[in-house]
Parts: C-alpha cells; sequence; structure tokens
C-alpha cells in the first residue's frame, strides 16, 4: 500500500481501538495484527489481508472525526456519517451487502427490503451515539411511518427547506423515499440519500436504486414534506 493509504488504515484502526504509530506508514506486523482484530471483530475472513471488502468495511464502519464533539453540532454529526457512505452499492442489486445490510440490522430487519429510510436512521442514530444523546428519529424501516411518528418536527407545508432536513416522498400503496438535505439552492435541494440512483433520467431507480449518492432535487418534486428534527 502507498504511504499515505497505510497512514489512512492505521487512523480507522485506531478508532477502533488499535494503538499503532501513524508517523510509520509501513505495513508491519502490528498494523497486520490490528487487520486481524478487525476482520475477526466483523466476521470478515482473518487473513490480515486488506482487501476490498474489508477497505469497505473499515470506511463503514468508521468515522474519522474531522472536528471534537464539542465543536460539531448534531446535524453536521448526521451530515458527515451519511456523506461517509457515498459510493456503498448494493452486492447483488437485491438490498443486500455488507454495509446495507448493517443499515437494515439498525433498524432491526435483514437483507432484501428496501433501505432508504434505514439509511436515514443509521446516520443519525450514530450521531446520537457520538454526541451521547437522544435519537430524535424514529426507529422505523419505513418512509411514511417515520413521518406519521414524527409529527412533532414536521415543517409545515409550503415553508422553505433547510440543510439538515430530511425530506419524505409519497409513491402511494405505501411506498416512499427519504433523503438528507445537504444545501438549498434556489428551487433545488443538494441530497445524500441511500437506496437510489446517482442518475437522476431513470425513474424507477428514483427509490429502488442500488447505492448511496448525492442528488439534486426540486424542491417542488418532495410530494410529502420536510422533517427538521432537533435534540433536546
Amino acid at each position: 500500500m502507498a504511504d499515505i493509504a497505510v497512514k489512512t488504515l492505521k487512523e480507522y484502526l485506531n478508532a477502533h481501538g488499535a494503538n499503532l504509530t501513524l508517523s510509520n506508514a509501513n505495513f508491519g506486523e502490528s498494523t497486520e495484527k490490528a487487520v486481524k482484530a478487525f476482520q475477526k471483530k466483523y466476521g470478515l475472513i482473518q487473513d490480515g489481508v486488506v482487501d476490498q471488502l474489508t477497505w469497505d468495511t473499515l470506511q463503514g464502519y468508521t468515522i474519522l472525526p474531522s472536528k471534537t464533539v464539542e465543536q460539531k453540532k448534531f446535524l453536521d454529526w448526521v451530515a458527515e456519517i451519511l456523506l461517509s457512505q457515498v459510493g456503498i452499492k448494493e452486492q447483488t442489486g437485491k438490498n443486500d451487502g455488507v454495509q446495507v445490510e448493517y443499515y437494515l440490522k439498525r433498524v432491526g430487519l435483514g437483507k432484501g427490503y428496501a433501505w432508504c429510510q434505514a439509511f436515514m436512521y443509521y446516520g443519525f442514530e450514530y450521531a446520537a451515539e457520538i454526541l451521547k444523546v437522544k435519537n430524535p428519529m424514529p426507529k422505523t424501516a419505513g418512509v411514511l411511518d417515520c413521518w406519521n411518528k414524527s409529527k412533532a418536527f414536521q415543517v409545515k407545508k409550503g415553508a422553505s427547506p433547510q440543510a439538515g432536513d430530511v425530506f419524505t416522498m409519497d409513491f402511494g400503496k405505501g411506498q416512499g423515499h427519504c433523503g438528507f438535505v445537504l444545501k438549498v439552492e434556489g428551487d433545488y435541494i443538494y441530497t445524500v440519500e441511500g437506496n437510489t440512483s446517482a442518475d437522476p433520467s431513470l425513474p424507477s431507480e428514483d427509490r429502488e436504486g442500488q447505492g448511496v449518492f448525492k442528488r439534486r432535487r426540486k424542491i417542488s418534486s418532495i410530494n410529502n414534506g420536510f422533517i427538521r428534527y432537533t435534540i433536546s
């Protein structure tokens, strides 16, 4: 591995309890031992080799804080956590894969279920754990169920969305889609979403895509509403 990659690897491993020296960019015995410990923790083959699955799992289960906890607000943490997942994709296109199944596990489900809401819950729950506060988002895999259980945080119809909001869309028959608003610019919101596609020209992929992507959407396309969570 290149020096910069080894240093990044060590930072991730240290976030999981290793005590590796960052000034030493060598992949030595201590680094290999730390990799094996991580692989054992997450049910991977314990060979000490940083293959793609090990690397993806390291990135998915670890957040490297860019600021101290005291300097960052709850929704800043949510945004950083969700953005760290951009590029994660399903393994076979059937709502599966190591990280996708981890999102679903957070809401008590196994692989095979639509996971956009589970992805949102993962981000909010992880941020709440970091800050040691109560997660304001209800534990559910259902977009519309989450909407109905979040009445206290719903933005009034006609009000302008803002960064940190969760948008919700209703496709009928109990089907929905959601995502996290990163910024608002004119008539558009810029978002990070799970179970979607990077290509907005594919309507069938809009809510049943195969990965985590950043998107741009017209505000007028959000036909259900926005949720603005706060913590007490």
